[in-house]
Order: structure tokens, then C-alpha cells, then sequence
């Protein structure tokens, strides 16, 4: 009778470390498959031919996020990038125009469902962000989308566009600048 018991003891021992193990090994083949992103990289869309730029700080943010710049009016975002915690990132060559700047948060990336595993807050910006750009072509002030080059010198031109700067936060409580979004309404990734 002892014996079988010493035999169910060990065998309890060897059964909790064989789990131990594969536990571990499923851990570490998780963490291999969870490519986080780099800051700016581009998630969906492309970047863009214009001349604005939009500075954006990932400040007191608790987990990653990704940013979208989505035209008012429509439901697809032009570009979304990826915004590590703390980190800043500079969006340039934004197209003139009006747009929406939504983001979501939150902890393992899936990048083939281009969205966050765990903890996602989804955010818009109140607030929409227009992009102007024009230029002065000798004494003319213009606004660069109602010219039409035609192999035209750039001498003596000067271009003044716009720019924004951006901290993101995530949202406690709703107010007036920043709303939540759901899943459903955040715009989409293509």
C-alpha cells in the first residue's frame, strides 16, 4: 500500500511539471507570435501627397494605441499608424481636407485582425482637424488645390500649410473633446 502511494505522488509530480512545461512553451510561442509594431508603422492606407502634418504624443497612455485619420463624412481611415506608449511619432504628407482623428487602445496586437486582443478602449476626437496648404508664386496667395501645374519653375514659391499636435489620453470619465467609440463605429482598416 505505501508503495502505491509513493507511485501516485511522483506521478502527480511528474504531471504537474509536464504542464508546467507545456504552459511555459505555449507562453513563449505567444510572445514569438506577438510582433509588436514599431511607432509609425503603417497599419492600413498609405501615406499621403499633401503637405500637412499631424505631431502625435502617446504621453500618460497605459498601453499602445492606433491612431486613424478618417475624412468626415466616410468610414474608412486614409492612414492608421501605431503609436507605442510614450513614444511621439510625426504624420506628414497629409492630403488637404477635413477629417476626424479617431484612436483605440490596448494590449496584444493582432496584425492580421489589425486590432487589439485585450483592453481596447476605442476614442474619437470631438473636434474635427482641417488641413490647408497654400502657396505664394510671386505676389499670389493660392491655395495649392486650385492650381494646375504644367512644368511650372518654383521659383520664389513658398508653401504654408498646416499643422497639428496631438496628446493622446485615455478617457476617465466623457467630456466635450474626446468620446467613446464602439467597436462597430470605429472606422475601418483597409
Amino acid at each position: 500500500m505505501r508503495i502505491k502511494w509513493h507511485i501516485f505522488i511522483v506521478l502527480a509530480l511528474v504531471f504537474c511539471f509536464v504542464m508546467g512545461a507545456m504552459e511555459g512553451i505555449a507562453f513563449a510561442k505567444t510572445q514569438k507570435k506577438q510582433n509588436i509594431p514599431k511607432t509609425g508603422k503603417i497599419i492600413s492606407g498609405s501615406t499621403q501627397s499633401g503637405y500637412g502634418e499631424l505631431s502625435i504624443h502617446a504621453g500618460d497612455l497605459q498601453s499602445d494605441a492606433v491612431v486613424a485619420l478618417v475624412p468626415v463624412g466616410q468610414n474608412v481611415a486614409i492612414i492608421s499608424i501605431y503609436i507605442r506608449r510614450g513614444d511621439k511619432y510625426a504624420l506628414k504628407g497629409i492630403t488637404d481636407g477635413v477629417y476626424y482623428l479617431y484612436y483605440k487602445t490596448g494590449e496584444n496586437w493582432d496584425g492580421k485582425k489589425k486590432n487589439f486582443l485585450l483592453n481596447v478602449q476605442s476614442y474619437r476626437c470631438e473636434s474635427t482637424l482641417t488641413f490647408v496648404t497654400t502657396f505664394e508664386y510671386g505676389n499670389q496667395n493660392t491655395s495649392l488645390n486650385q492650381i494646375q501645374f504644367i512644368n511650372r519653375p518654383k521659383l520664389n514659391t513658398s508653401y504654408t500649410y498646416t499643422i497639428y499636435e496631438v496628446v493622446l489620453k485615455e478617457n476617465k470619465t466623457p467630456n466635450e473633446e474626446l468620446l467613446y467609440v464602439s467597436e462597430k463605429d470605429f472606422p475601418l482598416l483597409l
